[in-house]
This record gives C-alpha cells, sequence and structure tokens, in this order.
C-alpha cells in the first residue's frame, strides 16, 4: 500500500512525502525484507528477534498496550471452581520472576483494570507472592500432600490444564508458572496450541485455565469479561473467559459502566473490585508492550499507551526521518 502526502490536509501537509506499507505472512519474511533494507521499519513483533540484536542502526519503540495478559482459571468446574485453590494459585504466582524471564520494563498488572485507569484502587490489588501462606490456604481446604508432592482431595490430584497459544512468549510463561505452582504441590500441564486450534479452544471454553491478553482499550469498561450474562454456555461469543458468577460483581459493573462521572463511576467498581480479588478467577500477569523497530529514530514519534499497532500513527503527519538545513 504506497501513501502520499496530502498537500490539503486540515492541520497542514505531512512533514513526510508519503511512505509504502508492506505486509508479510510470517515473521522471517518480514525480519529478512528489514536486513535486506528492502523496508525500513517492523510492527507486530512480540519481541526484538535475535538476528537483529547487534544492529546498531535499530531504533526499538516500546507502547505499553492497553490490555492485560491474565491467566483465567474456569470457576464452573474441576479444582478451579474451589475458591482456595483459586486464591492459593494467584499467591503462589512470581510475577516479578515471570516479568523478568520477559522483560523487565513490563507493567505488572494486579487488578481488571490497568493503573490510572478510572476505577483502579491499588487497595485491590491482588496479593504479592506468598508460596508459604498459598500452602496454608491449600491445606486448611483440605488438599494435602500425595507421594509425588502433588496435593490430593478425595482422591483427585491438584492438577491443571494451561491452554495456551504457542508463542515463545508463552513458553516462558508456562515453564515459569509450571515451577512456580509445583512448588506448592499443583500439577501444571502445558497444552500449547496452534492459532487455528488455539481460537477454536478460546471460543469452545475448552480449558480448565487459558494463558491470554484481553483488550481493556482507554475506557476501562470490563463487563464482557467479568460479567456471569458473559458466561452463559448458549452464547456464541463468551468472553467470561473464567465463567465467573458474582451477584455483587453483576451490580457494580453495571453502575460503573453507567456512569459518566469518573469519581462516581470509580466509586460504583469498588464492590466488583473487592469481590474479584476475593474470588480470584484469574492472575493477572503483565500489560504487554507493543514494539515498533525502525532503522534509526523517526521524529515526532512518541512512546504512549495506544491499543492496537495501527495506533501508533496518531502522530503521523509530524513525523520525519531526516533532518537539514535549508541554504539562505
Amino acid at each position: 500500500m504506497s501513501l502520499k502526502a496530502y498537500e490539503e490536509y486540515n492541520t497542514g501537509r505531512p512533514k513526510l512525502d508519503g511512505f509504502i506499507l508492506h505486509v508479510y505472512d510470517d515473521e522471517e519474511k518480514m525480519v529478512s525484507a528489514y536486513k535486506k533494507r528492502s523496508i525500513e521499519g517492523i510492527a507486530g513483533l512480540k519481541r526484538l528477534p535475535d538476528v537483529l540484536d547487534n544492529d546498531s542502526s535499530l531504533y526499538t519503540y516500546r507502547f505499553n498496550a492497553t490490555a492485560a495478559t491474565m491467566v483465567f482459571f474456569k470457576t464452573s468446574e474441576g479444582a478451579l471452581s474451589d475458591g482456595a485453590v483459586r486464591r492459593a494459585l494467584v499467591l503462589a504466582t512470581d510475577k516479578q520472576s515471570i516479568k523478568s524471564a520477559l522483560s523487565d520494563d513490563l507493567r505488572l498488572v494486579h487488578q481488571p483494570f490497568l493503573v490510572a485507569q478510572t476505577g483502579y484502587a491499588k487497595e485491590y490489588n491482588q496479593p504479592a507472592y506468598n508460596p508459604a501462606a498459598a500452602n496454608t490456604i491449600l491445606e486448611q481446604a483440605g488438599w494435602v500432600n500425595g507421594k509425588d508432592g502433588i496435593r490430593v482431595k478425595s482422591n483427585q490430584p491438584l492438577s491443571i490444564i494451561v491452554v495456551a497459544e504457542e508463542t515463545p512468549e508463552n513458553q516462558q510463561i508456562l515453564r515459569k508458572l509450571k515451577e512456580q505452582w509445583r512448588g506448592v504441590g499443583v500439577d501444571v500441564q502445558a497444552a500449547l496450541q496452534q492459532s487455528t486450534d488455539f481460537q477454536s479452544s478460546v471460543e469452545a471454553h475448552a480449558f480448565s485455565a487459558l494463558l491470554y491478553t484481553v483488550s481493556i482499550g482507554p475506557d476501562p469498561d470490563v463487563y464482557a469479561y467479568w460479567s456471569s450474562t458473559q458466561a452463559d454456555p448458549r452464547s456464541s461469543n463468551r468472553l467470561n473467559f473464567s465463567e465467573y458468577k458474582s451477584a455483587v460483581a453483576d451490580s457494580a459493573l453495571e453502575g460503573g459502566r453507567t456512569r459518566q462521572d469518573p469519581v462516581v463511576r470509580a466509586l460504583k467498581y469498588k464492590a466488583f473490585l473487592k469481590a474479584w480479588q476475593d474470588d480470584a478467577p484469574a492472575v493477572g500477569l503483565f500489560q504487554p508492550k507493543i514494539l515498533y523497530l525502525s532503522r534509526g529514530v523517526v521524529q515526532g514519534l512518541n512512546e504512549h499507551s495506544i491499543n492496537t499497532d495501527a495506533d501508533r500513527y496518531y502522530s503521523v503527519t509530524n513525523w520525519a526521518v531526516k533532518q537539514g538545513q535549508i541554504p539562505k
């Protein structure tokens, strides 16, 4: 797609004369094109490719996505229908360790809202990593250690299958979770699936736990993810992946989304946040980054929070790649 500057744009002619967008069907082809200098920028990658580590011309922009990567616990069946198990898994999750394995500049997620969004309240953050407390909760709930170190209750082992899309990042996350949760007696089996199969699993809710990233957006209306109305098995688009049901949460979510005043809205959401913290239908991990790689600095492009890859173009009329002096 070839674009050129529109001379009569109402805020003034763009600084760039134009640019061309190329689309690739896999990452390897895109990175190869960059190395051959067929393109000057790369978007859509989750991480910096190893083959570009030593490219001194490369400049990396990291935008915080208004999204949250979480492990959603299916609360309607199996071991995860036990609130004690879910609360223990939250306590057994070392988010800092996961963050360090991926990227130290990631922002951690501790609740359904992102930091600084309307409704966010620090006092409702999920508790910090505490495996000793997790063990105590499981013991009190009747989950006792078996001979192999896996906890058992009513002759059933505490085993969880976590479904995720097969990506290098998810492999690292699941490796960490398996190690951390095994430390409190939980057997974790990772089910990494190719994109098409994974989307089918997501749509059918064919999982006991789901590692997934949900878009929250600049306006934090999370009704679709946590209202019990969105867990109806007859629905073809169930975004309440935890199948979480709480009358308190439902009422608060309805109250919050129907108010315009941000102060009133935040007050309405408090009951939802308290219920979510107590019921632990998911464990928040981190706010993903959207990478944009360019050959050198793009003047006029600044890092900020965005909803999608395309939102980086908000300032495209001010982008420039070269500066010079006009001779007198």
